[in-house]
This record gives structure tokens, C-alpha cells and sequence, in this order.
């Protein structure tokens, strides 16, 4: 369908243009709920390993740095990342270029991504469709919803507003595509579905996506049964696009595959089901919200499951029924459904808050239109009292919003929010616990590990962190059962091995701390506190040069760290003036003391 959007940008005489007003209100929804995450600072949960401790993005845009975010995962695996997102870290190489590593600046580029997606958002909605007002209205609850919280106020996900951003701008060639035609604009298309994937896998529904939008609002093939082979065209029109998407999910699925927990058909089946009625809850009533919600697993409560079913299978069944009178019903209903399918049941999760940020514009789209069409043929008055009911809802979820954005400050903040709301949830209870060690509360985050090990028996994390307690306390002998447990459940925790090596050598084990020492190297080469103390144990074990040889290695890795390497450095001194040095008096001074769990799964 073709609009004149000239009444959208023109004004009356003296006058602001519609899409002006609606652009500013959009503007002043996004600074009121969020541009306080400038004063965030990075959380250990993901931010650490994939930014601040990333030693490839550490020097911003460089040709390694780029070249490593392409190959990572793709070629070779890396521990600071957990899929292919080449996109996603170049746009951290950025602000790191720009900003180093302030906080605030990353939370903010979020931010200006997210402001940026939602003014995308009404513009192509109000393009397509002809109805600014309904568009901004969709756009204003995308803004400002608490579900959308945590893919703005958490820097880590960064892939969640750079794919969406793509995502939109892959609409809006797409649509120019339909009126115009060209391989160049289908090329643009492609080009835009590509750096979407590129920025998060999620991405891979977007084909099917168009076809929806073939549906209405675009209309370009009916509904009747002889219009069937201008379907099949239009599929095979987007065959490229659907290649392109399963190659980028086959590539994520095999990166993913060692960390999804296996559960039978029916489980996952039904903790799907109740991850969308979860979420469609959760879009009307928003509270509850948390970090991190625990999957049943064999638990999974069958009747509970059997009744999302069943409703779900309700609303899909009226949304077919009304498929011809208003499709928008149905096209909303399907993005919803459809956006959400590849991170339905993954991982030890039954849901996360960030899988809803672009599923919910479908069901955004469901409401605004029905609610549009109901109101159309009421008087002028009474729609007037509808939008005055609207904006008051709007200012109900803003300030909703704005107090769940607080809860992302930092990791105590965060995680304390996380126990509070679900008690039960071993993820939480670690961080938590992580959070407690991390600030000096020893025995107290210990407790809490404890907690979650008593409902994950088996969480690598967790007896990693609970050797790290064990070393602040200087028990050693029990730090180091801690640390091997971890590595039996994950063998690559190369900060194991370190803390392993540190525990051994303050015993007198120098032997024992040379092996975990190489282990760490071996497992991550980049990684120069094992360097350092590998040094200071060969040089008490009486081997000046090859200490020398891991000196010069660590001083030279250290560059970009003035104290590390001063540290470095004063130790060479050291050792050159004695020929050996007694064991470091806090070995575990190192950034891997304790290590936050990584969410993984996206």
C-alpha cells in the first residue's frame, strides 16, 4: 500500500508537525525512565567477561580486534563470548575508542540505540499503515515498558537494541522494496538482515516476519484461494533471506549446544507454553520482574503447563477466525509467537525479560489497532477520553519503568532485587553471594552459595567462588577442593587453574603451582597474571631464567595496566637482587578472585 506521509512532517501555519510532537514525546519517555543509567556501572554478570575483561576489545577499534570479533565462535571458541556477535563487539571496540571503559558512556550508547529504535519503530509502523497516532502509541509502550528494562539498562546486552535497530531498518527498505522494486533495494534488504544477525541470532525470524507484513499491512496478496500461487512467489522471493538465517542459527545452535540443558519434548514443550503466558502476563501486569527465573525442569507443573496450551491455542484460533475482517490480529499474534520461538525453552532458564524486546511489538500491535478500530466509531469525545486514559497508563509503566531501571545500579543493587523476588533461584543466590564476597562479606556470600549448591549440586560457578571465599579466609587446603570440583564440571575454568596454582604455591607446593600455572596458560594464553606468578614460582624453585623468560612476558602483557605492570616490574627486581622470592602475600589479588556466572544463552 502507498500513503502521502506529507501530513505526517507538515504543519499548520506556526504550527509543529505531527510526527514532531509524537517524535519529542517519545524522546521525553526514554530520558525519564532511563537516562540514569549514565551513573550504572558494569555488572559482573557478562559485562566483565565480554567488555571490561575482554583482552581483544580492551584497545578499541583495532584490525585484530575486528578480525577476533568475526572468527570468535565462529572459528575457534572464546571465552568472552558466547556466540557469533561480530557486530555487537565492534560496536563495543567503538566506545571503547571513544569513551575507554566508562561505565555511564556504554550504558548511555543503550540508551541512544534504544531512543533510536522506538522513534524507528512509529516511522515505519506509520508508514506502512497510514496511522501515526496508532504507531506512536505502539512505539511509546515499546519505550517505556518494564519487560524492555533489562535489554536497555544492562550494557552486556547491547546485541538486543543494535539487532533491533537493523531489524527496523530492514523493514523500512522492505517496504521501500515492495513499492519501487530493484535488486538494489532487495540487496539492501539483505544487507540490513545480515548486520542484524550479525548483532544477535534472534534476528533469524525476520523473513518470516515480511511475510507477515505481505499479509497486511502491506497487502500484497489477498487472502482467497487463488491468490495461493502469489504466496508461493512471495516465499521464494525470500528464500535468500531465509538461507541467510539458517545458516547464522545452525552456526549459534552449534556454539550453544554444550550449554542447553537436555530436557524431554514435553518438558520443553510445556515450559514454552508457559513462557508465553508468562509473558503475556507479565506485558499486562509487569511485576515480578527479575534477573534470572529458574527452569522446572521434571518439576514443570503439568496442568498449569496444559492450560497455557490450551489458551494459547484459543487466541491463535481467533486470530485465524478474524484473519479476514482485521489481520492485524493475527499478524501481531504470529510475530509474537513466531519472534519468541528460538529462545523458548534454552539453557536453565524458563524465560528472560530481554527475549521480549522486539516479540512484544506484535502484541503492541494487536491492542493499539484492535483499541483503534473499537474507537473509530465513537464519538469525539469519548476518544478523547481514551487517549487521556492512555497517557495515564503511560505514565503508570514510566514510573513502573524507572524504579526497575534502578534495581540494574550495580551488582548488590541487582542481584539483592534478584533473592528478594525469587528466593528459590540458584542463579540469584550465586551472584548474590558473589556480590557479598566481592564487598568483604566472606561468610555471608559463602552462605548463599551454599544455598544455590544445595539446588544445583553440580553449578561449576558456584564451588569456584566458594574456593575463592575459602582463600580470603586463608584456607587454603579448602579452596583448593573447591577449585578442582569446578574444574571437573567445566575443565576450561582457566581462573581455576590460577587460583589452584596461588593456593599451592602459599602451601609450599611449588610443584603442584608450576602445573596450574602451565594449565592456565595453556587454557587462556592471553592471560598475564598466570604469566607473572609463574615467574615468582620458578624463581623460588630456583630457575632465574625461565623466570626471567615469563617476566619479560607478563611486563610486556601488562603494557596497557600501569600498576600491574609496576607490580611486574618490582618483582624482576626482586628476584634479580635475591635469585628467588617468597610466595606473593596475596596471590589472588589478580581479577579472577571470583568469577560471576556468564548468562550464556540469549
Amino acid at each position: 500500500m502507498n500513503f502521502d506521509f506529507s501530513k505526517f512532517y507538515s504543519s499548520p501555519a506556526g504550527g509543529k508537525s505531527p510526527f514532531g510532537i509524537c517524535a519529542g514525546l517519545l524522546i521525553i519517555l526514554n530520558l525519564f525512565v532511563f537516562l540514569h543509567v549514565a551513573e550504572f556501572d558494569f555488572l559482573s554478570y557478562d559485562d566483565t567477561a565480554y567488555i571490561s575483561r575482554n583482552p581483544h576489545i580492551r584497545d578499541g577499534l583495532t584490525a585484530d580486534g575486528i578480525l577476533w570479533a568475526f572468527s570468535a565462535e565462529l572459528i575457534f571458541p572464546s571465552p568472552h563470548v558466547d556466540y557469533w556477535q561480530p557486530l555487537t563487539f565492534v560496536s563495543r571496540m567503538i566506545d571503547i575508542q571513544l569513551f575507554g571503559l566508562d561505565p555511564g558512556l556504554h550504558h548511555l550508547m543503550n540508551l541512544l540505540l534504544h531512543l533510536a529504535n522506538s522513534i524507528l519503530l512509529m516511522t515505519v509502523l506509520a508508514r506502512m499503515t497510514g496511522h501515526l497516532e496508532r504507531s506512536f502509541w505502539v512505539a511509546a509502550l515499546f519505550a517505556i515498558h518494564p519487560l524492555h528494562v533489562e535489554s536497555v539498562a544492562w550494557v552486556t546486552e547491547r546485541k538486543d537494541v543494535l539487532f533491533t535497530f537493523f531489524w527496523l531498518l530492514g523493514m523500512e527498505a522492505y517496504r521501500r522494496y515492495t513499492l519501487q522494486g530493484g535488486v538494489g533495494r532487495y540487496l539492501l534488504v539483505l544487507l540490513c538482515l545480515a548486520c542484524s544477525l550479525m548483532s544477535k541470532t534472534m534476528a533469524a525470524t525476520f523473513p518470516a516476519v515480511l511475510l507477515l507484513l505481505d499479509c497486511w499491512p502491506l497487502q500484497r496478496a489477498s487472502l482467497q484461494r487463488q491468490d495461493m500461487p502469489r504466496w508461493i512467489r512471495l516465499f521464494l522471493e525470500k528464500a535468500p533471506l531465509f538461507l541467510l538465517s539458517l545458516g547464522a542459527g545452525l552456526a549459534t545452535v552449534r556454539c550453544l549446544s554444550s550449554h542447553v540443558q537436555p530436557y524431554s519434548l514435553w518438558i520443553t514443550l510445556g515450559n514454552a507454553a508457559l513462557s508465553c503466558v508468562t509473558y503475556l502476563v507479565q506485558t499486562i501486569w509487569p511485576s515480578g520482574l527479575s534477573l534470572h527465573y529458574p527452569h522446572p525442569g521434571p518439576s514443570l507443573p503439568v496442568e498449569e503447563a496444559f492450560a497455557a496450551s490450551a489458551l494459547l491455542a484459543i487466541v491463535t484460533g481467533w486470530t485465524l477466525w478474524r484473519l479476514r475482517e482485521k489481520p492485524f490480529l493475527f499478524v501481531g499474534w504470529a510475530w509474537f509467537l513466531g519472534v519468541l520461538t528460538p529462545v523458548l525453552s534454552i539453557n536453565d532458564i524458563a524465560g528472560a525479560d530481554r527475549f521480549t524486546y522486539v516479540p512484544l511489538i506484535g502484541l503492541f500491535i494487536m491492542i493499539i489497532w484492535w483499541l483503534g478500530e473499537q474507537l473509530a466509531a465513537q464519538s469525539n469525545r469519548c476518544r478523547m477520553t481514551a487517549r487521556f486514559l492512555g497517557f495515564f497508563i503511560l505514565a503508570v509503566l514510566s514510573c513502573v519503568s524507572r524504579i526497575q531501571t534502578k534495581h540494574w545500579r550495580n551488582d548488590e543493587t541487582l542481584t539483592l532485587h534478584a533473592v528478594q523476588t525469587v528466593p528459590d533461584d540458584w542463579i540469584s543466590l550465586h551472584q548474590y553471594g558473589f556480590s557479598l564476597i566481592n564487598q568483604g562479606h566472606v561468610r555471608e556470600g559463602m552462605a548463599c552459595l551454599r544455598k544455590s549448591l544445595d539446588l544445583k549440586p553440580g553449578f561449576g560457578y558456584a564451588h569456584f567462588n566458594m574456593g575463592a571465599g575459602y582463600l580470603k579466609l586463608k584456607q587454603y587446603a579448602e579452596a583448593i577442593h573447591s577449585f578442582e570440583k569446578s574444574l571437573c564440571f567445566n575443565p576450561s575454568f582457566y581462573d581455576a587453574h590460577q587460583n589452584i596454582a596461588d593456593a599451592s604455591f602459599l602451601m609450599g607446593n611449588t610443584a603442584k603451582a608450576q602445573r596450574h600455572y602451565f594449565a592456565a596458560i595453556q587454557t587462556q594464553p592471553g592471560f598475564p597474571p598466570a604469566y607473572h606468578h609463574l615467574a615468582l614460582c620458578l624463581a623460588e624453585r630456583g630457575k632465574p631464567a625461565f623466570a626471567e623468560k615469563y617476566f619479560q612476558i607478563a611486563r610486556q602483557m601488562c603494557r596497557d595496566n600501569p600498576c600491574q605492570r609496576k607490580k611486574v616490574l618490582d618483582d624482576m627486581e626482586f628476584v634479580h637482587k635475591k635469585g628467588k622470592i617468597s610466595p606473593p602475600l596475596n596471590p589472588t589479588s589478580s581479577p579472577t578472585t571470583t568469577i560471576p556466572v556468564p548468562s550464556r544463552t540469549r
